[in-house]
């Protein structure tokens, strides 16, 4: 072996030396890359966590009805929690849980402050609970909250449930629908929506606060027949019938 090592040439050896070298430093060179990467890991860490960048305000945009403190405790966030391991989306779907909204944004505004930015629901009418209270439902017939009195909104009469808390849907949510879905024209004239049994299926009839009963019958088709409705009154003129029957749109009856 010794003979072997004696035949090797010189340049041979030398160069394997300086390629054993080049590999040592490569390795050495990788290896201060990685503990470097792994100290600034650590250091960014401990700086996401620490009150540097934590919460210190909560900012509320667009709450009229909503109370703000109401939606910040719904959002779940806490003070001083590191900002940047908030949950903006777990956060906006609590806040959309809260009866007034609609829908939320939360984003945050480094390096401090978290922004919940709210789009309100929008009543459309009211229907009088059991103990004489008012409460307000949204298009959809989700229950908004009490109004200290009775707004200029149409209200539902016929509701079996007086109770509905809010948040909760009212069991006839198309009775709602009704009174945002209509003609403007007709829909700022209606002053109560009734409940009535179409077949078996809900129905309605409209109260108007100058003119005829209008019944619709079932609630499908009803932007075709509030249009009916307007061009039935149209033609009537100053002369009112006692209802007036849409509940087939393209051949309305009064009587």
């Amino acid at each position: 072996m010794s003979t072997a090592r004696a035949g090797i040439d010189p340049r041979i050896r030398r160069r394997r030396a300086t390629v054993q070298r080049e590999q040592g430093r490569r390795r050495l060179r990788v290896m201060l890359v990685l503990v470097s990467v792994a100290v600034a890991v650590v250091c960014l860490y401990g700086i996401a966590r620490s009150s540097l960048l934590a919460v210190e305000e909560i900012t509320v945009v667009g709450a009229v009805q909503a109370d703000p403190d109401v939606i910040r405790a719904a959002a779940g966030i806490e003070d001083s929690e590191p900002i940047l391991f908030v949950d903006l989306g777990d956060a906006g779907a609590a806040v959309e849980a809260v009866p007034w909204v609609a829908g939320a944004r939360v984003t945050r505004e480094l390096a401090h402050t978290i922004r919940i930015e709210v789009t309100e629901r929008i009543p459309v009418a009211w229907f009088a609970r059991a103990d004489g209270t008012t409460a307000l439902v949204d298009g959809s017939g989700r229950v908004l909250g009490p109004a200290a009195a009775p707004p200029p909104l149409p209200e539902l009469h016929g509701l079996s449930e007086t109770a509905a808390p809010a948040g909760a849907r009212i069991a006839s949510p198309g009775l709602a629908e009704v009174s945002s879905v209509l003609p403007e024209e007709l829909r700022s004239r209606v002053r109560a929506v009734v409940r009535v049994d179409e077949g078996g299926d809900v129905g309605a009839t409209l109260l108007l606060s100058d003119g005829p009963e209008v019944r619709l019958g079932s609630l499908d088709a009803l932007p075709a027949k509030g249009s009916a409705v307007l061009a039935v009154l149209g033609a009537l003129g100053d002369t009112r019938p006692a209802y007036i029957d849409v509940r087939v749109p393209s051949a309305p009856v009064t009587g």
